[in-house]
């Protein structure tokens, strides 16, 4: 069935980047996240009014759908003495889709 929800590229990148943070670890010389991060990266600056549209269907900003997205989710509780691995490999994944200085 075709979906009435309107959204634009950016929406539907922010949408997907949860499809890719399920492939972190996976054996690929990229990082998908970090790849569909860098996508969003350059939507934005293509068309930068497209950050601050809603989508139809529930009205999400793409700031909306990409933290949702990013919500991290591991597979295995964190180690009890490790209670600052999620943010630490959330932060490390950002930090590498940032374009070069």
């Amino acid at each position: 069935s075709v979906s009435s929800t309107k959204r634009l590229a950016l929406h539907q990148a922010c949408f997907k980047l949860r499809a890719a943070s399920s492939h972190y670890g996976c054996h690929t010389t990229e990082d998908p996240f970090v790849e569909v991060c860098r996508f969003i990266l350059l939507l934005i600056e293509i068309y930068p009014d497209a950050a601050g549209m809603r989508e139809s269907r529930h009205g999400c900003l793409p700031l909306h759908l990409a933290s949702f997205a990013s919500c991290i989710r591991p597979s295995s509780p964190p180690l009890a003495n490790d209670n600052n691995q999620i943010p630490t490999l959330f932060q490390d994944r950002v930090a590498a889709a940032q374009p070069p200085p």
